[in-house]
């Protein structure tokens, strides 16, 4: 009976030094450290008129005779070129945006003392006075494939007469234009 009061003291105690010794194995920090991720995903973009986004275009002027009555169209002397280069997507959705305009595809000339009359300028894609007039309010897609990392889109803009008799008088205009890429 000596004996196993005397063992199971012992035996006690070598479990909870076995059990304490495990408790150390396990709870023992070796390393720690920090995994980090870094990328990025990049937009497909290209660069605008060799960096110049905003630019004039010179309608021309021209003589009053030039806008006999209403519903006249006069090309005008130079061709919108919006050239995209350096591009690193596959297509081009152009959007153009005129904040003052007579109808979704007229844009309004600034209204002023010294403006001309009865006028509203058009652009159209094709160099034709039977082509449609182009939407000018933001929704419409005019869509490029970008071959060889290049893309040019044109314009051409028309003069088109409203009123039965035009004022003479300066012409100014403005669109804003939205290019995504995909």
């Amino acid at each position: 009976m000596k004996l196993k009061y005397a063992v199971l003291p012992a035996a006690v105690a070598m479990l909870f030094s076995a059990a304490a010794s495990a408790a150390d194995t396990s709870d023992t920090v070796h390393d720690q450290g920090r995994i980090y991720f870094l990328g990025s995903v990049k937009a497909p973009t290209c660069v605008v008129n060799d960096g110049q986004k905003n630019f004039t275009v010179m309608l021309g002027d021209f003589e009053m005779s030039r806008f006999p009555e209403g519903r006249t169209q006069v090309r005008g002397n130079e061709t919108v070129e919006v050239k995209l280069t350096e591009c690193t997507g596959h297509w081009a959705n152009l959007k153009l945006e005129a904040s003052d305009r007579y109808t979704d595809d007229l844009i309004k000339f600034a209204e002023t003392s010294n403006s001309a009359k009865g006028l509203a300028l058009g652009l159209k894609t094709e160099d034709s006075l039977t082509a449609p007039f182009i939407k000018v309010n933001g929704k419409e897609s005019n869509w490029k494939k970008i071959d060889n990392k290049n893309a040019t889109f044109h314009f051409y803009p028309f003069i088109y007469q409203l009123a039965d008799l035009v004022e003479s008088g300066k012409l100014r205009a403005q669109v804003s234009y939205t290019i995504r890429y995909v």
